[in-house]
């Protein structure tokens, strides 16, 4: 039987005042809230590591996280067993967190943009994250 977790590098995200602004605010920021949920929901999907292979250009990484959407709620997961970029662990490590800024990042200024700021944090351990499901 395969194991149900594998070690992960897990990011959280939501925005902060989701549900007084579902309600109170005015129909064009409920609008403009509304696209960028749907924007972010077309990241959802399976972790790929489209990478080129070790020892090749290192400029050439493509990530991309499990990610499970909700609401307000982001869950974005990199398995960190299927991830080999001929790295030793830490620069892996390192990797992976630099990607996770630039996707934090993207969305904080999405959402900053409309009049809301994100909270979240950022953990690694083990976790089964698949087909939406965050365990």
């Amino acid at each position: 039987m395969e194991a149900i977790f594998e070690d992960q590098v897990t990011v959280f995200v939501d925005f902060l005042g989701f549900s007084s602004a579902s309600v109170q605010l005015d129909e064009s920021i409920q609008l403009k809230l509304l696209l960028l949920l749907r924007a972010i929901s077309t990241m959802r999907g399976e972790f790929s590591n489209d990478s080129d292979p070790p020892g090749a250009n290192m400029s050439a990484i493509r990530l991309r996280p499990t990610i499970s959407t909700f609401s307000d709620h982001i869950v974005a997961s990199y398995p960190m067993s299927r991830i080999d970029l001929g790295q030793d662990e830490q620069t892996t490590l390192g990797l992976v967190l630099f990607d996770v800024i630039l996707r934090i990042a993207r969305i904080a200024a999405a959402a900053l943009s409309i009049g809301f700021l994100i909270r979240g944090g950022v953990s690694k351990g083990p976790l089964y994250h698949s087909n939406g499901v965050v365990f």
